[in-house]
């Protein structure tokens, strides 16, 4: 995996240990595995556990980048910061996507960082975050707007401060999440930056719709556009990514999967290819994104490309094409 850089901010970095992924949640709402404030649907709510920056939902762990990730889990993926989850006939589906919208790039570009961070001054000095408020953080991107929940609830906990330790730890609580928002902001300047010069040389499309029906047999199609210069007409291509799953029992399997009924037995091996599936999407996406970005020439690309697996399992690596 590549180390993070400024055009990874805002994105998701994915541990996965299995179950599906959602960001964290805010802390006074129901527990739920989804982003963006999109319910997953009536199924019984997960525990949630808050580990720092990590938050654990099921089996799922997430969280938002910023800056450095720990060495204490394996991290598979980068995934981007949009990424929408939905229970739709007993099944997940995630959305994500590698690009900005126009309009989340135009309002980053055009924010006042200097006037965001008197605002916050500001908004600290009062207890009250309405001066950030009209500043209207929520055009610039999930990124954003987390730690825009995190600075308001540190001044919700300085409102409610009544000792004065627990005045002056509230106080130093909310400078930071303060410093937190302006540098979100900084750093999703400089995502929006990388992406406005990538979008001079080539753009992968992120929209790839699911399959109605999850196999072990998986292929993800990746289209794009390229030229070498700004005055070149546009050139098209597509690359298909095939995969064959392989499922590897984990230790303690076999006993569970004796006590699963058929119907329970085929519905987790659903789920599994479902994650598989996702999975392999979105390494395809980064995989073509970031040959580009490395100078890449698109008619170098194949037509199709067969994942290179580690004994049937997909890693960072396995559709690095260029490899």
């Amino acid at each position: 995996m590549s180390p993070v850089s400024a055009a990874d901010v805002g994105t998701v970095a994915v541990i996965t240990v299995s179950g599906l992924i959602g960001p964290k949640p805010p802390p006074d709402a129901q527990p739920r595995c989804c982003a963006t404030a999109r319910h997953c649907g009536p199924s019984p709510q997960p525990k949630v556990q808050v580990i720092g920056e990590l938050t654990r939902c099921g089996v799922e762990l997430s969280f938002l980048v910023s800056g450095s990730v720990t060495n204490a889990f394996r991290v598979h993926q980068w995934l981007p910061e949009r990424s929408i989850c939905s229970r739709h006939e007993g099944r997940y589906r995630r959305e994500v996507m590698i690009n900005l919208s126009a309009g989340e790039r135009d309002a980053i570009e055009d924010m006042d960082v200097d006037a965001l961070r008197i605002a916050i001054e500001e908004a600290r000095k009062a207890h009250s975050s309405t001066a950030v408020t009209r500043l209207q953080l929520y055009r610039l991107g999930a990124y954003v707007q987390e730690a825009e929940r995190r600075f308001d609830l540190a001044l919700a906990n300085l409102r409610k401060a009544n000792a004065a330790a627990k005045i002056a730890s509230s106080e130093q609580a909310a400078i930071r999440a303060g410093w937190d928002l302006a540098s979100a902001v900084d750093q999703m300047k400089s995502r929006a930056r990388q992406e406005r010069r990538d979008g001079e040389r080539f753009y992968v499309d992120d929209h790839i719709h699911e399959p109605f029906t999850f196999r072990p047999e998986m292929t993800v199609s990746v289209s794009y556009r390229w030229r070498t210069t700004e005055n070149d007409d546009w050139s098209y291509g597509r690359i298909i990514f095939h995969h064959h799953h392989v499922a590897r029992p984990q230790p303690g399997a076999f006993a569970h999967r004796r006590k699963l009924t058929a119907r329970q037995r085929e519905k987790e091996l659903s789920e599994a290819l479902q994650r598989e599936w996702y999975h392999m999407r979105d390494l395809a996406l980064f995989s073509v994104r970031d040959f580009f970005r490395d100078g890449g020439n698109g008619a170098d690309i194949p037509e199709t490309f067969d994942a290179v697996t580690d004994r049937g399992s997909l890693n960072n690596s396995s559709l690095n094409f260029w490899a």
